[in-house]
């Protein structure tokens, strides 16, 4: 499809022209995008479709390329008796067949399957990792890999895993940088799976060195026990902050200010109040994101009074407003601070909110037969201040117009 969704990423100004890119995204299914910003790079996450990455070059220049993950994530390593043995020394650049001895561990137990082309694999032979993609499968047990990145024997082998993203298994759909490292949440296998970057490397998750040492810095893939489906993810200051329909759960150190790692993590409830899969947003401590069925707007902030996390409801005396339910949330920081929405019914809410000044007031804004269906927020030409982009669709002459 031709998409014009990109205003809202990145926004821009072409001289009055409409800018557009061809994306694989079908129409229906562009509300369920979520995207994390990299500079002139946005991450997006859509569960039915393989993570993309929108890159601007230059002011009419952009394009959207495949995210081509480097050393993982992976599922966990195998822990059942089947073997791997690679058909020969799996080298950098060669192609090589794995047999796997049985289909025990494989996709649940049935083996492999066409839709894991495409799909990474690591191993360990003779003390050495090496990990590939795999390239055909030609049956339940026997695949061809191509190896990215090797050094190893012919052995078999009873350490591999596989990519924990595939055609297989599904793909993450959501997104969001934390502590400089990007991370992705929830496939179908793994809905409360989040893989993790290395350090500093937002498309290279390597577990461990090649041969086996494990830093810091590396990568991982950690499912959060005790969630139900990750629906966004959000970065705060010393943790990420995880939302699932249930409740609202954090990653990171094992101590409030310790940098998560492979070797300190520590994952905890935070609150009981779930939450809707609208991407929230941060407004300096808080970040506020509708709760469970989108008809409350709430605030999720650490209250040093209690030590620990708040998300107290701030649309109690609005909640007339919220009725059919909350669509999307954008920020305008200056110059008056609002927060706009938009309902399920195409109503445009703002809500001025200030937690420094406790200022909190909501307004609507009715538009004459017209249906809002998104909202963002990008800084002015001069870069005095945040405007406010809608998409509005009215009928005019009989004919659907935005």
């Amino acid at each position: 499809m031709v998409s014009k969704v990109w205003c809202e990423v990145l926004g821009g100004f072409c001289d009055g022209e409409i800018f557009e890119i061809y994306t694989p995204y079908a129409a229906a299914d562009v509300e369920r995008i979520q995207w994390a910003q990299l500079n002139d790079v946005v991450y997006l996450a859509h569960p039915d479709y393989l993570p993309l990455k929108l890159i601007r070059y230059a002011e009419t220049l952009w394009d959207v390329e495949t995210v081509r993950f480097k050393d993982g994530p992976y599922m966990p390593i195998n822990d059942t008796a089947t073997t791997v043995t690679p058909s020969g020394a799996p080298t950098t650049g060669a192609t090589v067949t794995l047999t796997f001895s049985s289909t025990e561990g494989l996709n649940d137990d049935v083996g492999l399957l066409s839709t894991d082309v495409g799909r990474l694999v690591r191993l360990q032979i003779s003390g050495n990792y090496s990990w590939g993609e795999i390239t055909a499968v030609t049956s339940e047990l026997i695949c061809d890999v191509l190896i990215h990145d090797g050094n190893g024997g012919v052995a078999p082998s009873g350490t591999w895993r596989l990519g924990a993203f595939s055609e297989t298994t599904g793909y993450p759909g959501s997104v969001s940088f934390s502590q400089g490292r990007l991370t992705w949440g929830r496939t179908t296998y793994n809905p409360n799976g989040v893989g993790v970057s290395y350090s500093g490397l937002p498309e290279t998750y390597s577990p461990s060195e090649t041969d086996g040492t494990v830093t810091d810095a590396h990568g991982m893939f950690y499912n959060v026990h005790g969630a139900g489906e990750i629906v966004w993810l959000q970065e705060a200051p010393t943790r990420l902050l995880i939302g699932t329909y249930t409740s609202i759960r954090t990653l990171g150190g094992t101590s409030g200010d310790d940098v998560l790692t492979p070797r300190n993590v520590r994952q905890s409830l935070e609150s009981h109040s779930g939450t809707t899969s609208v991407m929230p947003v941060r407004v300096g401590p808080s970040t506020l994101h509708f709760g469970r069925y989108g008809r409350t707007l709430r605030d999720m902030f650490f209250d040093y009074n209690i030590n620990a996390f708040s998300t107290p409801p701030i649309s109690t005396l609005a909640e007339h407003m919220f009725k059919n339910g909350g669509k999307w949330i954008a920020f305008a920081q200056e110059p008056d601070s609002i927060l706009w929405c938009g309902t399920n019914d195409g109503v445009l809410i703002g809500t001025t909110f200030d937690r420094e000044e406790r200022v909190i007031g909501f307004h609507r804004h009715p538009m004459e037969n017209g249906f809002v269906e998104r909202g963002a927020t990008v800084p002015s030409e001069d870069e005095e201040r945040d405007v406010l982009f809608l998409i509005v669709r009215r009928t005019i002459n009989g004919n659907t117009v935005r």
